[in-house]
Parts: structure tokens; sequence; C-alpha cells
């Protein structure tokens, strides 16, 4: 069994399935996304982190967003996240992307 599959369900019976090419369970956003030229690595698996993101990226109205609260609702609106964030990313460059989100303390990297 893999380590957070038996917590997920134990805490909060959330069924961890394969979700392609994010993390599974309640991290978000994992994973790589396209941006204006080619791709990036975001690892934002907090809700600190993510608000400090949306607001380093000019996207504050996010946070008060209640599909985005916190931990739990991110991990049900996955998709509507990306949505929201997706034309931000495409407007900006990877190396561009990398310094915004490393200074405002997330992780993330060129692909």
């Amino acid at each position: 069994m893999h380590q957070h599959t038996l917590a997920m369900w134990s805490h909060g019976r959330h069924v961890l399935e394969r979700e392609g090419n994010r993390q599974p369970g309640f991290p978000h956003p994992v994973g790589i996304y396209p941006c204006r030229d080619g791709f990036v690595q975001l690892a934002l698996p907090s809700q600190a982190m993510r608000d400090a993101f949306l607001a380093a990226t000019g996207m504050p109205e996010l946070v008060l967003d209640p599909r985005f609260a916190d931990d739990l609702a991110i991990a049900r609106n996955k998709a509507a996240f990306d949505a929201a964030i997706a034309p931000w990313l495409a407007a900006h460059a990877a190396e561009e992307i990398v310094r915004i989100v490393q200074s405002a303390g997330g992780a993330c990297g060129p692909v």
C-alpha cells in the first residue's frame, strides 16, 4: 500500500485515484503545466504556498474563492483551479514563472 492511501482514507474518506499528471490527493497544484514557451513543474502543496503564489502573480481574488478555500476544497476543485491559473501561465515564460514562484516561497522549475 502507498503511504498516503491509508491515511487519506482513514482521516478524510478520500479515495486516491490516478490523476494523470497531477499529484493525487489533497496537495494542489503539484504537477507539470504549460506556459508560454514550454512547461513548468509547480509544487504548491499547501494553502500558504498557494496564497503566496496567487498574490505574487496578481490573482489574489482566487484566495477568496470558496472552491479554493482550503486543502480539502482545492482537492475537490483541481480542474477549476488549473483553469483559473492557465491564462496567467500561458502569458509568461518558464524562466519568469520559476523566478516569481520561487520568490513567493514555492517550488518550481522548467521542464
